[in-house]
């Protein structure tokens, strides 16, 4: 290996994820004549809960699946609540769930269509919603590149608190839709100016994501800290426990990452070290049947920092997870390099 640049490795990871908002969980669904029925409901990603219901009583019942022309609204018993409502997309009216964030007499709603794109609604009459329109991008003005904004929710939530001279002063400081802010102006409005109803703030109830992953890794690298002659292959094969954080009222996809890594590392001279050492990690993992991207970074730290930057694809049938990934790993500050290629198996609990 005197005169090789880089070398292709094989990297074989079996994780096993546990994710604690995923599956059915208990909750309710209200039907059209206004029936309130109690049951299981499958948790999945806000863009599939937007366009569907899977229901049902009991584990062993069957399966019923709910589009949003079925029933009025649903919910989880952790507070995750949706509701059936008609919006204006692409100049037709279409009935989709949307995720409620506050409820009162002014009322405000989340939705993630296609290509996870994200829009926020509003209403006072709770049968009728009012999309809160952001636009912002790159164009060339005079062949200058510059950067714009269009921030035409400002107008909407304007009309909406005419009524509310505390809530409508609080607009300005909005400078593009989100969570919090919209949860802010609803409880103001309430306080200030609400009709004495009870209202809620559904955003709040939300408990993390977790997940818990093991795995087994088998690396070579090269040792590129000088001229290419002095490179010279080595093996490292680790174990890996993974504890996994994320909180669902921010994003379902975005895991932060914390846990042991165990590398056993051997040269060809048949040197042997073990380190035992920290892993702090981002990763993006949809919860979602198919075929769907995966990816994150990893920084193993101790006596030997290493980090890690993968890319790659899952595929998910029901509960079960196959991973196939690619890896590029560098170690004590780029003195050694690797690439790989790889892939896993899990399950979903």
């Amino acid at each position: 290996m005197k005169n090789a640049v880089f070398t292709l490795i094989t990297f074989i990871a079996i994780p096993l994820s546990i994710f604690s908002q995923k599956g059915f969980e208990n909750g309710k669904i209200i039907l059209n004549n206004g029936d309130t029925i109690v049951g299981l409901i499958e948790r999945l990603n806000l863009r599939s809960n937007a366009l569907e219901c899977n229901f049902k009583v009991l584990e062993s019942s069957e399966l019923k699946r709910y589009l949003p022309a079925d029933i009025s609204e649903y919910w989880f018993d952790d507070g995750k609540y949706f509701v059936s409502r008609s919006i204006l997309k692409n100049g037709d009216r279409e009935s989709v769930f949307l995720e409620y964030l506050f409820k009162g007499d002014l009322s405000f709603y989340y939705y993630v269509g296609p290509q996870q794109s994200a829009a926020y609604y509003v209403s006072k009459d709770t049968s009728k919603v009012e999309e809160l329109r952001y636009e912002e991008g790159t164009k060339f003005i005079d062949g200058v590149k510059v950067k714009y904004a269009k921030s035409h929710f400002l107008g909407v939530l304007s009309l909406y608190t005419y009524d509310c001279p505390v809530a409508k002063g609080m607009i300005t400081s909005i400078s593009k839709p989100n969570h919090k802010s919209f949860v802010k102006l609803g409880e103001a409005y309430q306080k200030n100016c609400g009709s004495g109803l009870t209202a809620d703030n559904f955003s709040k109830r939300t408990r993390p994501i977790m997940a818990m992953s093991f795995g087994f890794r088998m690396a070579d690298y090269l040792n590129v800290d000088g001229a290419p002659e002095q490179m010279e292959l080595k093996v490292s094969p680790s174990i890996n426990a993974m504890f996994l954080i994320g909180n669902s009222s921010i994003s379902e996809v975005v895991y932060g990452g914390a846990g042991i890594r165990v590398d056993y590392f051997s040269n060809n001279n048949a040197e042997k070290t073990t380190l035992i050492r920290g892993v702090i990690s981002v990763n993006y993992l949809q919860n979602t049947k198919g075929l769907s991207p995966i990816g994150g970074y990893e920084m193993v730290i101790g006596k030997l920092l290493t980090q890690d930057l993968y890319l790659g694809l899952k595929y998910q049938h029901d509960k079960l997870l196959i991973n196939v990934i690619v890896d590029a790993q560098t170690y004590k500050y780029f003195e050694y390099i690797g690439f790989s290629v790889g892939g896993g198996l899990g399950y979903v609990f």
